[in-house]
């Protein structure tokens, strides 16, 4: 007997026997003497995933096919790992029974059509190794090898996830890596941003990796700005993880920083502010017309005249960023403000003091 590979990723086992209708010594001798044999095909395994990658969670299928003459067979499928194996699950052809000793491992058996495939129904870390398919027949066995392997590309958060501080802070960024496998994961900062310097972090950092009772791991990248100026504000720091999971482009996380004080009210202060003020003005109008108290009062003239102010300053502020809009004429921007602001009740409060004293 001898063995010899069928494809790269199968093994046959032929049975070696004397071409037949050849007899006598010269008949039965070739050009080196010997006697002519031909090799007749008995037992071939082979695999259509010699190499196999696999999620956290998700089922697997390594495939296992063989074609054998009809008898009993027996299949076998072990695990190695880091120099230690074990056997996942073994099919006993004579007593057709299956002893599983991998929860979550089924063997899917054609005995007509040859397979004796292995199913993982969800793959764990544990999973990872080399996979041996083995068929016996009587007084022979083949085997194939398969690679396994657990990919889980990491969760990335950034944090914060809003910067806003002060004119020469020195703020930090973490960038959290989780639930990756396997080791290898890596981290790089970079800063976006006309005008940055080469020299952006003060100082950078990991913290150590921590394993999870699932096999993953994760750990913490740190970044400590230099003072920041009022000039940085606006650019972007960009947190970028490289890991066997995420392909050659990897996942980039960013952060846009803002320093107080660089600029002015935005359109939603200004909107806000000018919200106020509408409401306190409906509370004075309410007051003047309906209520006992005039605006002749020290203090109700007090609060008047602070709203009126207020007022005032709104509806600039709020022209001024409305205007900066494209599209938006800029002789046009607070006309609907101003005619309100022509109202009686805000030119001459003393119309409304004569109503109530008729």
């Amino acid at each position: 007997w001898r063995a010899e590979g069928e494809q790269p990723s199968g093994l046959a086992v032929r049975a070696l026997r004397q071409q037949p209708g050849r007899e006598g010594p010269r008949a039965s001798q070739c050009s080196s003497g010997r006697p002519a044999w031909q090799g007749q095909p008995v037992l071939s395994v082979f695999t259509r995933t010699p190499r196999l990658e696999s999620r956290l969670g998700r089922p697997a299928v390594l495939h296992c096919g063989f074609s054998a003459p009809a008898s009993a067979f027996s299949v076998e499928w072990r695990h190695q790992f880091r120099g230690a194996g074990k056997v996942v699950l073994a099919f006993d052809g004579a007593s057709r029974g299956v002893s599983v000793a991998e929860e979550g491992a089924e063997l899917l058996l054609d005995a007509e059509g040859g397979g004796a495939s292995l199913r993982l129904r969800s793959v764990a870390v544990r999973h990872e190794g080399t996979y041996i398919c083995t068929v016996y027949l009587p007084h022979l066995h083949a085997q194939q090898a398969l690679e396994f392997k657990v990919v889980e590309p990491p969760q990335v958060t950034l944090r914060p996830s809003t910067l806003s501080v002060p004119p020469g802070a020195r703020p930090q960024l973490a960038c959290e890596v989780s639930g990756f496998f396997p080791l290898g994961a890596s981290v790089s900062w970079k800063r976006r941003g006309s005008g940055a310097p080469q020299d952006a972090f003060l100082d950078i950092g990991d913290s150590g990796h921590r394993q999870a009772p699932d096999g993953t791991f994760s750990f913490t990248s740190f970044a400590r700005l230099l003072p920041v100026p009022t000039e940085d504000h606006g650019v972007s720091y960009v947190c970028h993880v490289g890991h066997a999971g995420l392909g050659e482009a990897g996942v980039k996380k960013a952060v846009v920083l803002h320093v107080a004080g660089s600029l002015g009210p935005s359109l939603e202060d200004a909107i806000g502010l000018f919200l106020v003020a509408i409401v306190l003005l409906g509370v004075l109008r309410s007051f003047f017309r309906w209520g006992k108290v005039v605006p002749t009062h020290p203090f109700c003239a007090v609060i008047f005249v602070i709203d009126m102010v207020l007022f005032y300053h709104l509806v600039n502020i709020l022209g001024d960023t409305l205007a900066e809009i494209p599209g938006v004429p800029s002789d046009s921007t607070i006309l609907g403000f101003y005619k309100c602001a022509e109202h009686p009740y805000f030119v001459d409060p003393g119309n409304l003091r004569h109503k109530n004293a008729r």
